[in-house]
C-alpha cells in the first residue's frame, strides 16, 4: 500500500488512494 499524501488536507480522497489507488 503506497503513503501519498492527501491533496489539499482531503482524507476521504486519501483514503481512496490508499485503498482503491484512484486519483
Amino acid at each position: 500500500m503506497p503513503t501519498i499524501l492527501p491533496p489539499s488536507g482531503n482524507p476521504l480522497v486519501f483514503l481512496d488512494i490508499t485503498i482503491g489507488g484512484q486519483p
